[in-house]
């Protein structure tokens, strides 16, 4: 599982992985029907099964620009550390990142949550240093849901960044 992440994740630097190929790749490991179906919450049973699809397919847009974003900021790290633990539904993957100029500050701990899709390990969730992705989504989903409703939760998944 951690060469997985480690490959998928690639290294932005090596010109033959871009930050657009190592978005790409990330993103082909997500469930993003499930991503989807934990950000919506309580309005996932509202939607069509066409507004669900809309939602999955936004989202993976979102992350694979914000992902691109980061891979670009993010060029030198080093993995310190990983473990992998069992849980009900899957698999935990824990690493823990550091800048490697930064000697002797602590890493970043990510713990990546899986579970089986027909066959296939797929990413669900990421927790960074306690703050869950699906977590904070889901909050804003349920903020603008009230503020703006479903179009504007569309406008806002459509839009080039997370705000």
């Amino acid at each position: 599982m951690v060469q997985m992440l480690t490959e998928a994740a690639g290294r932005p630097d090596d010109e033959r992985h871009s930050a657009r190929d190592a978005a790409h790749d990330m993103a082909e490991l997500m469930d993003f029907d499930a991503v989807a179906r934990r950000a919506l919450g309580q309005h996932w049973d509202a939607r069509t099964p066409e507004e669900r699809r809309r939602v999955a397919t936004l989202l993976r847009a979102r992350f694979e620009r914000n992902y691109a974003r980061w891979c670009i900021r993010s060029v030198d790290y080093e993995i310190v550390s990983s473990t992998e633990a069992p849980t009900a539904d899957g698999v935990d993957v824990t690493l823990v990142w550091r800048d490697p100029r930064a000697r002797g500050q602590p890493g970043r701990r990510v713990v990546y949550g899986f579970h089986a899709v027909d066959g296939r390990w797929q990413l669900v969730d990421t927790v960074v240093e306690g703050s869950s992705l699906v977590g904070r989504l889901a909050l804003r989903v349920a903020e603008i849901t009230e503020r703006d409703g479903w179009d504007g939760l569309l406008t806002w998944l459509e839009g080039p960044s997370a705000q």
